[in-house]
């Protein structure tokens, strides 16, 4: 420590500013360390006649800011984990997991949101609710597993023909819905026969004919297998005020 000591001295006298030297040193073979504040004091002529010296023992304060570090960076390895949780979690209750589609939790909050700006800004939306139709049959005759493929394949359809602004839905187990912001009822329309077109899971019908009867589904990226499908459709047309059926999805304010 002295000849550690001795050298900021020297230091400090040549370049007459004060010194602030951190240096490690061995104590009965440990390794300790050590913090020198020095300050030079001056006659009235200016010359260096003295060094104010302070010398401490480091080491502890060392250790506990090197376990304040670690503790602070598991501390954001924590936080970092439990968001990336937070947002597995969220995804996972507002998704449905076989469609990767919003799930009814998160359409009927959309919904409510939709509802809140008509009745206040006014305007108008459309909604749509699509029903596989026998699908319990479907499932019985052909198996779950392509039952599951048929569910996915218009999940796709429908959200390939939404907008951005839409809000597309797995509303139940073989049930969609759809919600069309400042969209009439023959653009709704309009909008699943478009659907189905481009994705080329159905063939083209009239755009006014909201049915969707002996349609077929195209599984597998091929027409190897085409199995006759039917959906049942039902297209629900609001405006400012909110009318009494779609109120029902407003929530109870007391």
């Amino acid at each position: 420590v002295r000849k550690q000591w001795s050298r900021i001295v020297r230091k400090t006298f040549r370049t007459g500013q004060p010194a602030c030297d951190e240096f490690e040193v061995a104590v009965r073979g440990k390794t300790r360390s050590f913090q020198s504040i020095l300050t030079p004091e001056r006659d009235a002529t200016g010359r260096i006649f003295s060094v104010l010296s302070v010398t401490r023992d480091t080491t502890e304060h060392k250790s506990t800011l090197m376990k304040l570090e670690l503790a602070l960076e598991e501390k954001e390895a924590i936080l970092k984990q439990f968001h990336g949780t937070n947002e597995r979690l969220q995804r996972i209750a507002h998704t449905d997991e076989l469609t990767g589609l919003p799930n009814r939790r998160c359409f009927l909050d959309r919904l409510s949101s939709e509802l809140h700006r008509i009745q206040r800004y006014g305007g108008f939306s459309s909604l749509i609710l699509v029903d596989v139709d026998h699908f319990k049959q479907f499932n019985d005759k052909y198996g779950h597993a392509l039952g599951d493929k048929v569910l996915q394949t218009l999940g796709e359809c429908f959200r390939s023909a939404t907008r951005g602004s839409d809000a597309v839905a797995r509303f139940g187990g073989d049930e969609f819905a759809m919600l069309l912001p400042n969209t009439a009822p023959v653009d709704a329309v309009r909008m699943l026969v478009r659907g189905r077109v481009a994705r080329g899971g159905f063939p083209p019908r009239a755009p006014t004919d909201p049915d969707m009867r002996n349609c077929r589904i195209r599984l597998f990226g091929s027409w190897i297998r085409c199995i006759p499908m039917s959906l049942s459709v039902g297209v629900s047309y609001t405006c400012c005020p909110v009318s009494m059926y779609w109120s029902c999805f407003l929530p109870t304010v007391p």
